[in-house]
């Protein structure tokens, strides 16, 4: 972890995987555990525990879907009322302030007709929950953004007063049976900070995509010798 406070009293953080070498996470106007991003491209495994990167404990490795990837190669299968995603504890820092979650999101529509919903208006099962001791309720997901098959959602979360922090699982829960939702490159960062993110090739190690604040992606192609077209 590498964090910088300036004169002013502004963290700067950078988070790094891809065992420790390349940056996943930039962020300024943020502490560093007040800052995530998953895109699935890595498992790692200790003492018979899957982890992902930013140490996310993986309780089911069967639930990463390698042939479907909104950035990369990989995504996470959510399943109707039993998948949940328990991300990090995020510690905020300071009081009053307000966290955005975002992250793609690809449905079952051919499945699930129902569940498609315009831009603006609050998907009816994906949403994230808060432990019982931080005092926070549930947000549901809002839809802002789609391009093709796949989805940019967000959820608004308002730390009220002192919490010295809280544990958010993005959750499925309450889905009709059969209904499934992939999730990819999930992002939390404090509203005021700002972020980009990366993805790689997890065998070459050049970046596939960069993600900017507002969680649009560059994506990057290459030739078969390397080179990037």
């Amino acid at each position: 972890p590498i964090v910088v406070r300036n004169a002013i009293n502004t963290d700067q953080s950078v988070k790094f995987g891809y065992q420790f070498i390349l940056p996943t996470i930039r962020a300024a106007n943020a502490g560093y555990d007040a800052v995530q991003f998953e895109s699935f491209e890595n498992t790692y495994t200790r003492n018979n525990t899957s982890y992902l990167e930013d140490g996310l404990i993986l309780s089911t490795p069967a639930a990463i879907d390698a042939s479907l990837a909104h950035a990369g190669r990989r995504c996470m299968k959510l399943d109707a009322g039993v998948s949940a995603f328990p991300l990090k504890r995020i510690i905020p820092g300071t009081t009053g302030v307000s966290f955005l979650f975002k992250v793609w999101v690809k449905e079952d529509n051919a499945t699930n007709a129902g569940l498609s919903v315009t831009v603006g208006q609050t998907h009816p099962v994906l949403r994230v929950t808060f432990d019982v001791a931080s005092g926070l309720s549930q947000v549901y997901m809002t839809k802002v953004a789609q391009t093709g098959e796949w989805s940019l959602y967000e959820a608004v979360m308002v730390v009220p007063g002192p919490v010295a922090g809280f544990e958010p699982t993005i959750s499925s829960s309450g889905a009709p049976p059969g209904q499934r939702i992939w999730i990819d490159d999930v992002r939390i960062q404090p509203k005021e900070a700002q972020a980009t993110a990366y993805v790689y090739d997890t065998q070459s190690l050049r970046l596939l995509t960069q993600f900017d604040d507002q969680h649009f992606g560059v994506f990057f192609q290459y030739d078969a010798e390397g080179k990037l077209t």
